[in-house]
C-alpha cells in the first residue's frame, strides 16, 4: 500500500468511526509535561529540555466499537558546548485505534494507523536532537517526533482461570515511506514489525496482587532507498509488579525492562547508524496513601540502569549510565467527569560516553485533566 492510500484509508476509517461521536460517551485526557535535563562535560552538549502537549480522545461508536484519536504538540531544545542552541517545535503523529469487541470483555480485534502530521522531516543540522531524545535512560515523555505514518492490525483476548487473569495481544505493524532528513533525496522506511504480548494477574493471599506481562516484537530490516540496512531484530521485554496493602495505604513494587538481541551497524542517509545488542532494567515502588475523602498522594522512587554492546561486533556489554528518580503524584477528581492530575520530581545520576562519566541532573513537572460525557 502507498503512503497516500494508507492514509486515505485511515482517514476513510476515522469518518466512518466519527459519524455518531456526539452521540456516544466521550472521554479524553490532556495536559502539559516538561522535562529538562543538564550534563556534565563529555557529550558536546549541557542541557536537554521538552515541553509536550499530549491529547488523547476515546468515544463509543456503537455497543461493541470504540475510536481512540492520539496526538499533540511539542518543543525540544538542546544546549550546546558553544553557547548555541538546536530547537524543533510542531505537532507529533497523529494516531488512531477502532477497536471492535467480538465477545465483550474476551476477545477483540482492532485496526491502527498513525498519520504523519508529525517533524518525521528534520534538517541535517538539528538530527544531534534525536539520540538524546530517544535515550533509554532519560525516558523523555515524547521521545519521538515523528515517522511517516504507519497501519497496523492486532487482536487482544483475555480469559480467567480460577482466581487469575491472562490476558493476550498480537499486532501487525507496517511503516510507511517517508524523507527523514531535508533535502537529502533518501527515502526511508522502518522494518515492517510484528510483536505479540501476554500477561497475568493473581491474587497472592487474601489482599495482595502479582502481576508479570511479557513482549516479544520482532521488527524486519529498515529501507534506505528501497535497499535494506539496519535493523532493530528481536526484542523482548518485560514487567512484574506485586501491591499489597500496607499500613493504610497500597504499596507496589515493580521491575521491568528489555533486551535487544540483534546489533547491526549499516550506513543511513545521515552516516553510520550503530544499532547495538543491549538492553535496560529498572526497578522501582510507590506508595498509595488517601489524603481527605478523595485526594491520593502517590510517592515514588525508581532506579534505572542499561547497558550495550560497544559496536555492533561487540559480546560484552558495557554500561550506559545510571540514574534515580524520585517522584510525586497527585490525584483528585475536581467535579463530576472531571479529573486532575499532578506529578513532579527530579533525577540523579550518571551518563558513560566511553571512559568519561558525566554527571546528570534533571527534573519532571506535569499536569493532566481527564474528563468523561
Amino acid at each position: 500500500m502507498t503512503r497516500a492510500g494508507a492514509v486515505l484509508a485511515l482517514v476513510a476509517t476515522l469518518v466512518s468511526g466519527a459519524e455518531s461521536l456526539c452521540a456516544q460517551p466521550v472521554s479524553g485526557q490532556g495536559g502539559v509535561v516538561f522535562d529538562s535535563y543538564s550534563f556534565g562535560e563529555g557529550l558536546g552538549f549541557e542541557s536537554m529540555r521538552q515541553i509536550a502537549v499530549p491529547v488523547v480522545v476515546e468515544s463509543r461508536v456503537s455497543e461493541r466499537a470504540s475510536l481512540t484519536l492520539a496526538t499533540g504538540w511539542t518543543q525540544v531544545s538542546m544546549g550546546l558546548d558553544d553557547g548555541q542552541s538546536l530547537e524543533l517545535a510542531g505537532l507529533i503523529d497523529t494516531e488512531a485505534r477502532l477497536t471492535v469487541a467480538v465477545r465483550p470483555e474476551r476477545l477483540s480485534v482492532f485496526l491502527s494507523g498513525s498519520v504523519p502530521t508529525g517533524l518525521g522531516t528534520v534538517a541535517e543540522e538539528k538530527l544531534a536532537l534525536l539520540g538524546p531524545l530517544s535515550h533509554d535512560l532519560l525516558a523523555f515523555s515524547t521521545p519521538t517526533l515523528g515517522g511517516g505514518g504507519s497501519v497496523g492490525i492486532g487482536a487482544a483476548g483475555a480469559a480467567a482461570t480460577g482466581t487469575t487473569s491472562i490476558g493476550w495481544a498480537a499486532h501487525l505493524r507496517v511503516p510507511l515511506t517517508y524523507e527523514p532528513v531535508v533535502g537529502s533525496g533518501d527515502e526511508v522506511r522502518a522494518g515492517t514489525e510484528v510483536r505479540a504480548r501476554i500477561g497475568m494477574e493473581s491474587p497472592v493471599g487474601r489482599r495482595s496482587f502479582f502481576r508479570v506481562a511479557a513482549v516479544m516484537s520482532l521488527r524486519g530490516k529498515d529501507r534506505l532507498d528501497g535497499a535494506p540496512v539496519n535493523g532493530v531484530g528481536r526484542r523482548l521485554a518485560g514487567y512484574a509488579s506485586l501491591d499489597t496493602p500496607l499500613a493504610g495505604t497500597v504499596a507496589t513494587v515493580w521491575t521491568s525492562g528489555f533486551y535487544r538481541s540483534d546489533p547491526s551497524l549499516e550506513p543511513t542517509a545521515v552516516g553510520a547508524s550503530v544499532v547495538p545488542r543491549g538492553g535496560m532494567l529498572a526497578a522501582g515502588a510507590r506508595v498509595v496513601m488517601g489524603v481527605g475523602a478523595v485526594t491520593r498522594l502517590e510517592p515514588e522512587v525508581e532506579i534505572r540502569t542499561s547497558a550495550a554492546a560497544p559496536d555492533a561486533a561487540g559480546l560484552d556489554l558495557e554500561t550506559e549510565g545510571r540514574l534515580v528518580r524520585l517522584g510525586l503524584r497527585l490525584r483528585r477528581p475536581l467535579q463530576s467527569g472531571l479529573g486532575l492530575v499532578a506529578e513532579a520530581g527530579g533525577v540523579w545520576g550518571t551518563l558513560h560516553e566511553g571512559v568519561h562519566s558525566v554527571d546528570t541532573r534533571g527534573l519532571r513537572a506535569a499536569v493532566a485533566f481527564s474528563w468523561t460525557r
